[in-house]
Formats: structure tokens, sequence, C-alpha cells
């Protein structure tokens, strides 16, 4: 099982999407925002295996966080996004960048999942120095 980051500013879907997570043996740890997990994957980029975040947030968007790490090479391919409303432009932009895959909420369990054991499946990408 992996470790990973969930960002998500609705403690109610932090704690279901927790839940699901945790029940399937994965470790997580929450982020009550996108800067929150900005911070916590800056200090330790390596402690996370798989990245979920929604898209939705105030002060930093899933895609705002997921420029930001892929700007910085953190996480590349090992990136969840979740939303309940994700725009055909917010597709395009994502598809531009280096994610795993885009959820719809509600989120089905086995999707998540899935998504989640698709990247543990595969090596993790090297980082350049």
């Amino acid at each position: 099982m992996g470790r990973v980051l969930l960002a998500d500013d609705d403690a109610i879907s932090r704690k279901m999407l927790g839940f699901i997570l945790t029940s399937a043996g994965h470790e997580v740890d929450f982020a009550a925002n996108g800067l929150e997990a900005l911070q916590r994957l800056r200090v330790a980029p390596d402690d996370y295996q798989v990245v979920i975040t929604d898209h939705d947030m105030p002060d930093l968007s899933g895609l705002d966080l997921v420029r930001q790490l892929t700007w910085q090479g953190i996480c590349l391919n090992r990136i969840v996004v979740i939303s309940a409303q994700i725009t055909a432009m917010d597709r395009f932009n994502f598809h531009e960048l280096p994610i795993h895959s885009i959820l719809d909420k509600p989120i089905r369990p086995n999707l998540l999942l899935g998504a989640v054991q698709s990247i543990l499946d595969r090596p993790l990408p090297s980082r350049a120095a």
C-alpha cells in the first residue's frame, strides 16, 4: 500500500475519501487546502507516492497546485484531481499537465482506488538533481 496526501478544503470529503483509502490499507495525510499541500510537498516531496487534490479550493486551486508541482518537478504523474464541477476548459488545462487522472465527484470508491493502485503499480520517476 502507499502513502497518500489528500488535499480538499471540505472536511466531509476529506473524511469520506480518507476512510475509503485507509480501509484499503493506504496511509493518508490530509491538507485542508492547496497551499498546505504545496508546503508539505516542497518540504518532503518523496514522502508521498500519490497526491489527490480537489480542484475547487480557495487560495490555490487544484490546477494551480498541479502547475506549481510541475514547475518544481514534484509528484509528476502521481496526481489524481477530483472535482464536482470541472469544465471542458479545466480538463484541457489539466490535459497539458503531468497528472494521472481526473475523477468526478461524487467519487466512486472503485475508481478512486483503481487510480491510486495504477499509480502505485508503476515505478516512481527519478527526480532530476
